[in-house]
């Protein structure tokens, strides 16, 4: 489930929400670094016991910058950002997922959705999640960790059906 979280930086105190898997995956598979805009959309900044939404450039502008005036508003914004992003992605970082045997895997490749990711398809085709969950509901780690959980349930499978052939055959050469 997304989740948000509080926190001070620069003397300010701000609130922000993780990014929906379906968002997240897009910011992800995009060749271009998201914007400050995009970074902070889910954000809002404490000004006079309310929540400002970090939704415009004017807004961003306005109030995120360091209260002792120490740090210039452009290092200020990449602390800020770095912050809300790690929030939503920082575990792609140590991110390793289920280690498939090689003997389960072949160059083949299947058909894909050219609408969405592979992972997020996958989560959908196995009941895992909807879309509507996956774009409102779930976070990136969510679908990152159902994903998971379907290949070790796949690897699982595969193993048994294997180790159920090599006994097949110890029995068959016995009679």
């Amino acid at each position: 489930m997304r989740s948000e979280i509080e926190f001070d930086a620069f003397g300010k105190r701000y609130l922000t929400k993780q990014f929906d898997a379906v968002s997240a995956m897009q910011f992800v598979n995009r060749s271009t670094d998201m914007t400050p805009l995009e970074i902070l959309a889910l954000t809002a900044v404490l000004v006079d016991g309310r929540w400002v939404a970090l939704n415009s450039r004017d807004t961003i502008n306005e109030h995120v910058r360091d209260v002792t005036g120490m740090m210039n508003p452009k290092h200020t914004l990449t602390g800020v950002c770095n912050l809300v992003s790690d929030y939503s992605f920082g575990f792609l970082r140590t991110w390793e997922g289920a280690k498939i045997p090689s003997r389960f895997t072949s160059d083949v490749e299947g058909v894909v959705s050219a609408a969405l990711d592979p992972v997020l398809s996958q989560l959908i085709q196995d009941g895992a999640a909807t879309l509507r969950e996956l774009e409102e509901y779930y976070s990136l780690q969510d679908a990152f960790t159902m994903f998971d959980v379907i290949v070790v349930k796949g690897i699982n499978k595969a193993l048994g059906m294997e180790a159920a052939e090599k006994e097949s055959k110890v029995k068959a050469k016995r009679r």
